[in-house]
Protein backbone atom coordinates (compact mmCIF):
# COMPACT_ATOMS: atom_id res chain seq x y z
CA UNK A 1 0.00 0.00 0.00
CA UNK A 2 1.47 3.43 -1.34
CA UNK A 3 0.99 6.66 1.45
CA UNK A 4 0.00 9.60 -0.39
CA UNK A 5 -0.41 12.89 1.47
CA UNK A 6 -2.18 16.10 0.27
CA UNK A 7 -1.48 19.13 1.12
CA UNK A 8 -3.37 21.93 0.65
CA UNK A 9 -2.19 24.79 -1.73
CA UNK A 10 -4.28 27.84 -1.65
CA UNK A 11 -3.73 28.78 2.44
CA UNK A 12 -5.02 31.97 3.74
CA UNK A 13 -8.23 31.90 4.99
CA UNK A 14 -10.87 34.31 3.99
CA UNK A 15 -12.04 36.46 6.88
CA UNK A 16 -15.77 37.17 5.09
CA UNK A 17 -18.37 35.97 7.80
CA UNK A 18 -20.93 37.64 6.25
CA UNK A 19 -23.51 36.30 3.37
CA UNK A 20 -24.59 37.42 0.08
CA UNK A 21 -20.90 39.37 0.16
CA UNK A 22 -17.49 40.21 -1.24
CA UNK A 23 -14.20 39.50 0.36
CA UNK A 24 -11.24 42.12 0.56
CA UNK A 25 -8.66 43.01 -1.94
CA UNK A 26 -6.76 39.98 -2.37
CA UNK A 27 -2.94 40.12 -4.10
CA UNK A 28 -2.54 37.39 -7.29
CA UNK A 29 1.19 37.48 -6.58
CA UNK A 30 1.87 37.69 -10.56
CA UNK A 31 -0.12 39.54 -13.64
CA UNK A 32 -3.11 37.97 -14.64
CA UNK A 33 -4.42 38.27 -18.11
CA UNK A 34 -8.48 38.22 -18.31
CA UNK A 35 -9.64 38.85 -21.63
CA UNK A 36 -7.08 41.04 -22.37
CA UNK A 37 -7.31 42.80 -19.15
CA UNK A 38 -3.67 42.43 -17.02
CA UNK A 39 -4.43 42.14 -13.24
CA UNK A 40 -2.67 41.94 -10.34
CA UNK A 41 -5.36 41.70 -7.48
CA UNK A 42 -9.09 40.32 -7.41
CA UNK A 43 -11.99 40.04 -4.98
CA UNK A 44 -13.51 36.79 -4.08
CA UNK A 45 -17.02 36.08 -3.35
CA UNK A 46 -19.08 33.91 -0.96
CA UNK A 47 -21.10 33.10 -3.67
CA UNK A 48 -18.72 30.83 -6.00
CA UNK A 49 -17.08 33.62 -7.50
CA UNK A 50 -14.04 35.54 -8.61
CA UNK A 51 -14.47 39.35 -9.72
CA UNK A 52 -11.50 41.81 -11.01
CA UNK A 53 -13.93 44.82 -10.10
CA UNK A 54 -11.93 46.05 -7.23
CA UNK A 55 -14.99 48.76 -6.43
CA UNK A 56 -17.10 45.05 -5.34
CA UNK A 57 -14.44 44.42 -2.21
CA UNK A 58 -16.32 44.52 1.17
CA UNK A 59 -19.39 44.67 -0.43
CA UNK A 60 -22.86 42.70 -1.27
CA UNK A 61 -22.67 39.66 -3.67
CA UNK A 62 -25.63 39.25 -6.11
CA UNK A 63 -26.94 35.71 -5.57
CA UNK A 64 -30.27 35.97 -7.69
CA UNK A 65 -29.46 35.33 -11.04
CA UNK A 66 -32.15 37.01 -13.42
CA UNK A 67 -30.33 37.65 -16.76
CA UNK A 68 -27.77 35.99 -19.17
CA UNK A 69 -23.99 36.43 -18.46
CA UNK A 70 -22.21 38.70 -19.04
CA UNK A 71 -24.83 41.22 -18.95
CA UNK A 72 -22.75 45.13 -19.22
CA UNK A 73 -24.32 47.31 -15.87
CA UNK A 74 -25.56 43.86 -14.01
CA UNK A 75 -22.81 42.37 -11.22
CA UNK A 76 -21.33 39.59 -11.48
CA UNK A 77 -19.11 41.74 -14.33
CA UNK A 78 -15.50 40.86 -14.96
CA UNK A 79 -15.96 37.31 -13.22
CA UNK A 80 -14.46 33.82 -12.84
CA UNK A 81 -17.38 31.61 -12.00
CA UNK A 82 -16.93 28.18 -10.13
CA UNK A 83 -20.31 28.02 -10.15
CA UNK A 84 -22.06 31.11 -9.03
CA UNK A 85 -24.51 30.35 -6.81
CA UNK A 86 -26.65 30.92 -2.99
CA UNK A 87 -23.83 29.97 -0.79
CA UNK A 88 -23.42 31.26 3.06
CA UNK A 89 -19.88 31.26 4.67
CA UNK A 90 -22.05 32.60 7.37
CA UNK A 91 -23.63 29.47 8.30
CA UNK A 92 -19.95 27.28 7.78
CA UNK A 93 -17.16 26.13 5.81
CA UNK A 94 -14.21 28.29 4.89
CA UNK A 95 -13.01 29.79 1.79
CA UNK A 96 -9.32 29.32 1.25
CA UNK A 97 -6.88 31.40 -0.97
CA UNK A 98 -3.01 31.73 -2.25
CA UNK A 99 -0.07 31.67 -4.55
CA UNK A 100 2.27 28.44 -5.06
CA UNK A 101 4.61 28.06 -7.06
CA UNK A 102 7.82 29.60 -8.38
CA UNK A 103 8.12 32.34 -11.57
CA UNK A 104 7.04 31.42 -14.01
CA UNK A 105 4.98 29.10 -12.98
CA UNK A 106 3.14 29.91 -10.07
CA UNK A 107 -0.81 29.60 -9.62
CA UNK A 108 -3.29 31.48 -7.37
CA UNK A 109 -5.99 29.53 -5.90
CA UNK A 110 -9.19 29.82 -4.86
CA UNK A 111 -11.34 27.11 -2.69
CA UNK A 112 -14.72 27.20 -1.35
CA UNK A 113 -14.47 24.54 1.46
CA UNK A 114 -17.62 22.81 2.64
CA UNK A 115 -19.47 25.64 2.26
CA UNK A 116 -23.61 25.31 3.15
CA UNK A 117 -25.75 26.59 0.10
CA UNK A 118 -28.14 29.05 1.21
CA UNK A 119 -31.73 27.05 1.62
CA UNK A 120 -30.31 24.25 1.87
CA UNK A 121 -27.51 24.46 4.58
CA UNK A 122 -27.20 20.23 5.13
CA UNK A 123 -26.03 20.47 1.21
CA UNK A 124 -22.69 21.46 1.47
CA UNK A 125 -20.44 23.14 -1.46
CA UNK A 126 -16.59 22.65 -2.84
CA UNK A 127 -15.00 23.87 -5.27
CA UNK A 128 -11.75 25.40 -6.72
CA UNK A 129 -10.62 27.58 -9.24
CA UNK A 130 -6.53 27.75 -10.42
CA UNK A 131 -5.53 30.51 -12.04
CA UNK A 132 -2.00 29.73 -13.62
CA UNK A 133 0.77 32.32 -14.44
CA UNK A 134 2.15 32.43 -18.15
CA UNK A 135 -0.98 30.83 -19.95
CA UNK A 136 -3.33 32.50 -18.15
CA UNK A 137 -5.62 29.38 -18.07
CA UNK A 138 -8.33 28.80 -15.81
CA UNK A 139 -8.80 25.31 -14.15
CA UNK A 140 -12.40 25.59 -11.98
CA UNK A 141 -12.78 21.89 -10.32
Amino acid sequence: MQIINLNALSSEVSSMQADDSHDSIRDIGFTFDFYGQSYTQLVISGNGYITFDLTQANQYSPYSINTPIPNPGSMPENAIMAPWHDASVAVGGNIYFGTTGVAPNRMFLVTWCSVPMYSCTSDLYTSQVVMYEVSNKIAVS
